[in-house]
């Protein structure tokens, strides 16, 4: 057997993409995982290498790889049949833990798909066997169980466990970080940190962001985030983002470029960037979103391979949005590649002069000065002025068109003095979705046929 210690591990796992927080975990892990040797076997349960992975738990009965296997494979750029993946496994420590980063960054971004995960209230590093015996205890402020078969040797193993994950602490320079001994956070759920998808924004505040990021100085260093790579959910830590700042328009570039440029950069080089966070209760999120949505006027639109667009009325993308199949995602995966492709592309805009109230609908500055704000959940937004030299008028949509063709159509007479009278009513219906124009047409019909 090969042995390594304790910095070639955080090695590994640094060129594997790690999140440095999660390094010293990872580390005291492997140690009662495999004791650092690079072969170990178990017998018992086929698992190998240096984080010990059981190579046919990730094969489908048809010898086909599982999701999370596949996806691996797909960014190394190889299949490998079951042999030789358990041979690569066993060969090579990096190759070991390039996986197990992997494997993690799956189990992080979609716990409820792995029962032992969700058992344990979504702690991704549950599925090791070392971690929830020794490491977990370790990190909730108790002393690990020694392995030996006397007091001496169980002291020198509690020791040395101890040991790996101090090492592995210091070799990160966590200490210099802020980071803490123990107890520390896997993911965000800790943190003051929210998604903010729906605060409307200054062309001025966006740019400033925009040159920040381009400098390496936007994301906060300690939190992770949760991105689309080539179609894959992707988990980064702050400082590496920061590390990797992509490569286009500088501060130069940034300063100069205009306002559609500012808005569709902002919304693609940070608005898809948002912090992974905990979202517990979807159903809550999604009423939220949709309530929050219709209060938004000015907003902007960068959706996937299409040009930036504008919609005045949040009202409209409500009405559109509670059509799709919002509120459909279970997990957390389907959620974040929700939210990403939806929430994530829009950012609503605020025009010189403009505000948001607590409500969140965007008024001129002063509106509420001479009369009270709003203190009911959903309350019907002021009006806001049309600005052609920011936010583009668009011509009338699909949406209005089948609004105006429900509520044109005939009824009869004794109905359409009902329709004459409710005005106000029938207006509300008209200007939502087709869904509402719909059913009041609907109901129109039914009143028709009863008094016939």
């Amino acid at each position: 057997m090969a042995k390594v210690t304790a910095e070639d591990v955080v090695q590994y796992l640094k060129n594997a993409g790690a999140i440095e927080e999660d390094i010293p975990t990872l580390v005291m892990t492997a140690f009662y995982e495999s004791g650092f040797e690079t072969t170990a076997e178990n017998p018992t349960t086929n698992s190998i290498g240096l984080f010990q992975i059981n190579a046919s738990a990730f094969y489908t009965e048809e010898n086909e790889p599982d999701p999370s296997l596949a996806k691996f494979f797909r960014a190394t750029g190889e299949t490998l049949s079951e042999d030789e993946f358990e041979e690569k496994l066993a060969e090579d420590p990096q190759y070991n833990t390039n996986f197990a980063i992997s494997y993690l960054n799956d189990l992080k971004a979609n716990p409820e798909e792995f029962p032992i995960v969700k058992n344990n209230n979504n702690d991704p590093f549950s599925v090791w066997e070392g971690y929830t015996k020794y490491v977990q205890p370790y990190l909730n402020g108790e002393m690990p169980k020694g392995r030996g078969d006397d007091a001496t040797g169980r002291k020198d193993d509690v020791i040395a466990g101890i040991n790996s994950y101090v090492d592995a602490f210091y070799s990160t320079d966590l200490e210099n970080q802020g980071g803490e001994m123990n107890a520390m956070q896997p993911n965000n759920e800790s943190k003051e940190i929210e998604l903010d998808w729906y605060k409307a924004r200054t062309v001025e505040e966006m740019r400033n962001d925009l040159i920040k990021q381009s400098t390496g100085d936007y994301f906060q260093d300690n939190v992770n985030y949760i991105f689309l790579a080539s179609g894959e959910l992707t988990i980064r830590s702050g400082e590496e983002l920061n590390d990797q700042t992509p490569e286009g328009p500088g501060i130069e570039e940034f300063e100069i470029m205009d306002d559609d440029e500012v808005i569709k950069s902002y919304i693609e080089r940070i608005k898809k960037y948002p912090p992974l966070v905990s979202v517990a209760n979807k159903k809550q999120f999604f009423d939220t979103f949709l309530g929050r949505l219709d209060q938004l006027s000015n907003i902007a639109m960068s959706f996937e391979g299409k040009e930036l667009s504008y919609e005045q009325d949040g009202q409209v993308l409500a009405g559109q949005v509670q059509e799709g199949n919002i509120g459909e995602q279970e997990t957390t995966e389907e959620f974040w590649n929700w939210y990403l492709t939806n929430a994530a592309e829009i950012q609503a805009v605020l025009k010189p002069g403009q505000t948001q109230a607590e409500d969140f609908s965007i008024v001129d500055e002063g509106f509420y000065d001479s009369q009270d704000a709003p203190n009911t959940r959903f309350p019907q937004r002021p009006e806001t002025q049309g600005d052609s030299s920011l936010i583009k008028q668009r011509d009338k949509s699909l949406v209005d068109k089948g609004n105006q063709f429900f509520s044109d159509l005939p009824v009869g007479p004794i109905t359409q003095k009902v329709r004459d009278n409710i005005g106000a009513i029938d207006d509300a219906f008209v200007e939502s979705t087709v869904g509402p124009a719909k059913r009041m047409f609907q109901m129109l019909k039914s009143i028709t046929r009863v008094g016939e």
